[in-house]
């Protein structure tokens, strides 16, 4: 059996200690398209915490959330990694995970940009 548990995104260190766990995006959906960029977004992610039955969660992120900037927004059907409390049921994006961190997948990026250029280059 499935549940459903909604949750707003707040920093890390404001939520947990509790487990990791890793899941799709099934949905990503613009909130309030007639205001400004840029905008909130609710995510409705399937999760499978470990010992627990799988759970269908609404995260909602909001551009004042701290990290709002720093996570790399999923796609539906994109697999992330997820905190999870099941004590209080809110769930944030991990940024741990760097399928997440924006930071990580633009040095990534730019890492592999610089190396392609060198091969193009003829390695001069």
């Amino acid at each position: 059996m499935t549940s459903t548990a909604k949750s707003t995104a707040t920093s890390i260190s404001a939520i947990m200690n509790g487990p990791s766990s890793t899941g799709p995006s099934l949905e990503r959906r613009i909130l309030h398209p007639q205001r400004p960029a840029p905008h909130a977004k609710l995510f409705v992610v399937r999760l499978e915490p470990p010992g627990q039955p799988p759970i269908t969660v609404e995260l909602t992120l909001h551009p004042s959330d701290r990290d709002y900037m720093d996570i790399a927004q999923p796609k539906a059907g994109e697999v992330r990694g997820f905190l999870y409390d099941p004590r209080s049921g809110k769930v944030q994006f991990n940024l741990e995970d760097e399928r997440n961190n924006l930071t990580i997948m633009l040095a990534d990026a730019d890492a592999m940009a610089a190396e392609l250029e060198r091969e193009l280059d003829g390695g001069y």
